[in-house]
């Protein structure tokens, strides 16, 4: 039986792992509540709004921490950092917790981490931060819980406005919706049986095959769930999905497909009559498409274990759409996925763009004369979005654009989201 420890304590180990090696805090948070059974619930739900509010404020958090500290903080010990940046964020963003209790408990904690040496240091740096809460000004992009070099970016790219509407969306509770599966229930029926379950939800203007939920709640657990009747899909990959014409009887590959949101749509879309294979290179990813698969009791699509940038010569002119959700910097996802913030960089970006352009240089081959290829990413940067349409185009003349959307975050309702839809002439 794993030991028993306090919210703040495994919070440390969950923002050190997320910070220092590169986790990431959704896993991080998922195993240790898998670890630690005896958490009562009230447990749960603070260490889950510590962890996922310090990550989502670190910029700020850290632009505070650097005022009152002579050195950097890459110098120092990191879990020392992490409970200082875990009570400042008590400390500015959460009202429930008084200060001192903030403070006392960081002092404890440097002790029960073995770095009782530092307990007087830590008291000192945030005693002192207290003392100057009020005068503490912070500039533009740590307002907006944005790194510099992104936020300066995306005012180039958007202007100031966008931008700072982009940054509040982010910050904004995050919209769950619902697509139900219409293979198995109807929406007036998955309406009342989530009622049942005490899940209240509405629908959504312009979508007949999605709820909404109006609180977060978690789902894993309903028996609606367990029996498939809906998949949790945010509204822009639907976007996306509802510009590819798929019809009775196409065959389906999507080259990237973990966790297999658009590939169980594509397979509803088809029909019986139609196939969708669901590729990815990740042994767990795939076994996580296949009890997907199973849950929604999908019987026209499999799951494969292949590599996107390895040419498959089998699949040449075999598919009569191809999906290409791909790898990308998760820029439009910072709601769910604050950490990919701190992940941004001129350099990663180029790396990631040019692993797209290697796995879009083999899926165009595999579309069907006529058939489409529909590229998108959950990001927000020209260079892997409009730019590589562009060589696409470029570099295969057969394709043309027919619908190229980019779509910005907005709170509370749907995540930013590139897509475009381009089909093969010939």
């Amino acid at each position: 039986m794993a030991k028993k420890y306090t919210p703040r304590f495994l919070a440390v180990d969950i923002l050190t792992r997320v910070r220092e090696e590169g986790a990431y805090l959704s896993t991080e948070q998922d195993r240790v509540f898998r670890e630690q059974k005896e958490l009562s619930g009230e447990d749960r739900s603070f260490l889950y709004v510590l962890t996922y509010g310090t990550v989502e404020h670190l910029i700020s958090v850290d632009a505070i921490l650097r005022k009152f500290i002579r050195t950097s903080l890459r110098k120092l010990y990191p879990e020392i950092r992490s409970i200082l940046e875990l009570a400042i964020y008590q400390i500015f963003y959460m009202e429930s917790v008084p200060d001192y209790a903030a403070i006392n408990e960081a002092v404890e904690l440097s002790r029960k981490k073995g770095r009782g040496a530092k307990s007087g240091f830590v008291n000192g740096v945030l005693r002192n931060i207290l003392r100057e809460k009020d005068k503490i000004r912070l500039n533009a992009h740590q307002k907006a819980e944005l790194p510099e070099d992104l936020y300066h970016m995306w005012v180039e790219r958007y202007g100031k406005e966008k931008t700072w509407q982009m940054a509040d969306a982010f910050l904004a509770p995050h919209a769950i919706t619902l697509r139900v599966n219409q293979n198995k229930i109807t929406l007036s029926e998955l309406k009342e049986e989530l009622l049942q379950e005490g899940i209240e939800t509405e629908e959504v203007s312009g979508y007949e095959n999605v709820l909404l939920l109006k609180e977060s709640r978690p789902l894993a657990g309903l028996s609606s769930f367990q029996n498939g009747y809906f998949y949790v899909q945010d509204l822009s990959t639907l976007d996306g999905m509802r510009a590819l014409p798929l019809k009775a009887g196409d065959r389906v590959l999507d080259l990237c497909a973990a966790p297999g949101g658009k590939s169980l749509y594509a397979a509803e879309l088809v029909g019986e009559d139609g196939f969708v294979t669901a590729r990815d290179q990740n042994d767990y990813k795939v076994q996580k498409l296949n009890e997907n698969i199973r849950r929604m009791g999908i019987t026209n699509m499999k799951a494969e274990l292949r590599d996107a940038s390895v040419y498959d010569e089998d699949a040449k002119d075999a598919y009569d759409a191809v999906i290409c959700d791909l790898p990308c910097s998760g820029l439009g996802v910072l709601s769910r996925k604050p950490e990919l913030k701190f992940r941004y960089g001129k350099e990663s970006e180029e790396g990631l763009i040019k692993l797209q352009r290697c796995i879009l240089n083999q899926g165009v081959f595999y579309v069907k004369k006529g058939g489409y290829l529909l590229y998108s990413t959950c990001t927000l940067t020209a260079g892997e979005n409009e730019e590589n349409v562009s060589y696409i185009t470029e570099n295969y003349p057969e394709y043309h654009v027919e619908v190229m959307k980019e779509i910005l975050p907005e709170a509370s309702l749907r995540d930013g989201f590139f897509y475009c839809l381009l089909r093969r002439s010939n």
